[in-house]
């Protein structure tokens, strides 16, 4: 095509920038056709409007975009008054990835912040255009029903659900069927409890809705950044988002210049400290990373225990 410009997922967040330029030089159009892009060649991008960041008693203004196309989901990306990169936070494939600044170096924590509100109102979006096709209490009808147990399938059987939740289930011979429940038949289909998935990261709200078409109702975050996982699971738990269950674990990191994450643990104090955070957090458990010294192994698996919390992670490597 003509005009057109070349991106992809993985391109250093300079080329984003120089695209968002090009955006603006050609009239800010609602799509800009790229090579080799997405699947459609379409990189849409929207304006979010301007914003003030402060950087101890400074006040720095850009402005903030959304980018739909480079990557699977969408970007958050802040220009300064100049047209420079500002700050990027991505989540391309199962890893964050973000891009600040070196003198906004102190705010990332709040981009991650204003992109996770951002990304989560997309997601509410979406689920008040997603209505369940039932609600209250109904009864599916006539389906074969494997309930994971190892038991012989039901042929025939019955599920009433009630307000999200299954009231009963087995043989429609045996289960009885309130007076005026809906039923919905569902004969030649089969009926398998919710999978799981034991190890993710879950990096974009769009996965969240994803999953449950996929039948994933539980998911196990092996590691993620705090302010977004635990937004997010905030969110569908309210039952303002569509997505599964999520089941989270805490990374700990040992520090220096290749540590991993933003939680490190040098002491056992520091250990016990980081435990703690992600303990009052609700997460289930704690994941330890490639840095941490056996010592810090021990300090953090004692406490984790003793709070009631699983240990899990990588084989540092001092061990």
């Amino acid at each position: 095509p003509a005009p057109f410009y070349t991106v992809d997922g993985y391109a250093p967040f300079a080329a984003q920038m120089l695209m968002l330029r090009y955006w603006k030089q050609h009239g800010q159009p609602r799509i800009i056709q790229t090579i080799p892009g997405s699947p459609t060649n379409e990189v849409i991008v929207e304006s979010r409007g301007r914003e003030a960041i402060r950087i101890g008693s400074k006040t720095v203004r850009l402005e903030r975009y959304v980018i739909d196309g480079v990557v699977w989901g969408r970007e958050t990306l802040w220009l300064d008054e100049d047209g420079s990169l500002a700050a990027a936070i991505t989540r391309a494939g199962g890893l964050s990835f973000e891009a600040v600044r070196e003198d906004l170096e102190s705010a990332l924590i709040a981009f991650v912040q204003r992109a996770t509100t951002d990304r989560l109102a997309d997601l509410e979006l979406i689920t008040a255009r997603t209505p369940p096709l039932r609600s209250g209490t109904y009864a599916m009808v006539g389906g074969t029903i494997v309930d994971g147990t190892g038991r012989a399938a039901i042929d025939d059987g019955v599920i009433v659900v009630r307000d999200g939740k299954i009231a009963d289930v087995g043989p429609r011979a045996s289960v009885t069927i309130p007076d005026g429940v809906t039923t919905v038949p569902i004969s030649g289909k089969t009926v398998i409890p919710g999978l799981w998935d034991m190890h993710t990261h879950v990096t974009q709200v769009e996965w969240a809705p994803v999953y449950l078409g996929a039948g994933v109702t539980t998911v196990r975050d092996m590691g993620n950044e705090f302010e977004f996982i635990t937004a997010l699971r905030k969110d569908i738990n309210a039952g303002r988002a569509l997505g599964p269950r999520l089941l989270l674990a805490g990374l700990i990191d040992g520090p220096g210049p290749d540590a991993f994450g933003v939680y490190y643990a040098a002491t056992p104090e520091e250990a016990t400290k980081a435990v703690g955070k992600y303990h009052d957090a609700g997460f289930e458990q704690i994941k330890i990373y490639s840095l941490i010294t056996p010592p810090m192994v021990e300090a953090i698996s004692a406490e984790a225990h003793r709070l009631g919390m699983t240990v899990t992670g990588h084989v540092p490597n001092g061990m």
